[in-house]
């Protein structure tokens, strides 16, 4: 006789993940709150991180990750009460470092309560790239970009460094005029304090930490149809949107394929050309290289990937990197639907050949072949 599953996916739970310190089993950050001013002068972003967190058993002690943060407070607040509380930080290995929390007691399960850490980044952070005005295309003003994928969200702010853990958040920044901050949320409220620019932040969808980005320059923008547009460096704007006009079609195609483009806005952010990869699918604002614009779109397969990540992989995120195969292998698959539906079979052939060719090239190299 047949039976029928009783399966819900709610019911799963990951006990482990190698690449984080954080006791994500014992403990769940369900919101996250930046207040950052980004600090030109010293490479660094300060400020402090707010995280609410609920309690899955007992405990009385919060692990994060941390990687090369300068962290001066810690203070608890459950209920009414509002306390500091001590932290240590310990060594610094291959992955960061441990930062353990002591909250002074045993909280009981499904306590909330919440985190406020007092901090500021390294100047040579892993994550976070600060250029001189001479590395930007205008060479007039600094620019800072984050890369925070895989496991360097830590170098940016404590957290639970997990694709495990999801939560929406909200950020404060303040940042020098003219210069524009973006964040992988949607701009809420921007007003003027003197010479500085405040600028506040709401992502109202779960994300992980990895998907946490900042960039700030002398940037401008161009709208490109109903829910899109491009940010870039002034001269470079018009370009980059005739390049990318497609990205509408992309979204409206994502959809028939799976289900509502699950955010408000899709935005494009082309970086000075030291962006480490071809794209990074940070939700809202996709961050981009310039070396992709060639005056043709035959490398709008880079936006499209990224648009397809706002599915796969940022609204249904892999559990552990060591899954990270089902976030890149859905996207492709869903990318190649796209591109054959928009551009017709030749140009699907061509995608699939080059995906397959840099494939064989990836092998032959782990083979230690070379790639002839």
């Amino acid at each position: 006789m047949e039976q029928k599953s009783s399966f819900n996916v709610e019911e799963i739970k990951i006990s482990t993940d190698r690449s984080t310190f954080s006791n994500f089993n014992d403990v769940d950050t369900t919101h996250i709150h930046f207040d950052w001013f980004v600090n030109f002068d010293e490479s660094v972003l300060e400020g402090s991180i707010t995280l609410r967190m609920i309690t899955k058993n007992e405990t009385q002690t919060v692990f994060l990750d941390t990687w090369q943060l300068d962290v001066s407070k810690v203070t608890l607040t459950q209920a009414e009460d509002t306390k500091e509380v001590k932290f240590k930080i310990g060594e610094e290995i291959a992955i960061g470092s441990k930062m353990e929390i002591d909250l002074g007691a045993p909280i009981a399960s499904s306590t909330v309560f919440a985190l406020k850490i007092e901090y500021k980044t390294h100047p040579d952070s892993k994550a976070l790239s600060w250029l001189g005005p001479d590395q930007t295309l205008e060479k007039e003003y600094p620019y800072l970009f984050s890369q925070s994928e895989p496991i360097y969200a830590r170098c940016i702010f404590p957290c639970q460094d997990t694709p495990s853990v999801k939560s929406p958040y909200s950020a404060t920044v303040k940042v020098k005029s003219p210069m524009t901050v973006l964040l992988s949320a949607d701009i809420e409220k921007e007003t003027e304090e003197g010479e500085f620019k405040i600028v506040e932040f709401k992502m109202d969808m779960p994300i992980p930490s990895y998907l946490v980005s900042i960039a700030a320059g002398n940037i401008a923008f161009r709208k490109i149809g109903e829910r899109c547009g491009i940010y870039a460096e002034g001269t470079f704007v018009d370009t980059c949107a005739k390049e990318f006009e497609d990205m509408e079609k992309f979204l409206q195609v994502g959809e028939e394929i799976l289900f509502k483009y699950p955010l408000k806005n899709y935005f494009v952010v082309i970086l000075p050309p030291s962006m480490p990869y071809g794209g990074m699918e940070n939700p809202i604002t996709t961050f981009a290289t310039p070396t992709i614009i060639v005056g043709d779109k035959s490398a709008v397969n880079v936006v499209c990937h990224e648009i397809t990540h706002s599915w796969t992989g940022n609204y249904l995120t892999n559990s552990s990197w060591e899954d990270f195969w089902l976030n890149e292998g859905f996207t492709r698959y869903i990318e190649a639907k796209t591109i054959h539906r928009l551009y017709g079979e030749e140009a699907h052939k061509l995608h699939l050949k080059e995906a397959l060719s840099s494939l064989h090239s990836i092998l032959q190299a782990k083979s230690g072949k070379g790639s002839g």
